[in-house]
């Protein structure tokens, strides 16, 4: 979570230095984020013809595993974890590639 936190953080800090409408979006986006993935609910929750749309965001696996090892209810599989991991890691490489990227010309734009 913490790997995802930060490809996202330096996403959005090198997005905005060039699209300043995308710092006023952000709030709106990080809400609707919030409610796709489970955060409020547990995915036992969801219909089951529905799962495979949450399945798609990767933040859910991580916060049903965080429901596991808390509460004990929740099902988390390896391979959930696994693909988490991996996306996770190519947000955080692709984020700061973009971000030492945008480091160099942002100074200019502000």
């Amino acid at each position: 979570m913490a790997a995802l936190g930060l490809g996202v953080g330096c996403l959005v800090s090198g997005l905005t230095t060039r699209f300043r409408d995308l710092q006023i979006m952000l709030g709106f986006f990080m809400q609707l984020w919030m409610y796709a993935s489970c955060v409020a609910y547990p995915l036992s929750s969801v219909p089951e013809n529905f799962r495979w749309l949450f399945a798609l965001n990767h933040m859910v696996f991580i916060i049903e595993a965080f429901r596991f090892a808390f509460m004990g209810q929740g099902t988390v599989y390896l391979w959930q974890i696994c693909a988490s991991m991996v996306v996770s890691l190519v947000v955080v490489f692709f984020g700061l590639a973009l971000f030492n990227k945008m480091e160099r010309t942002c100074v200019d734009m502000i």
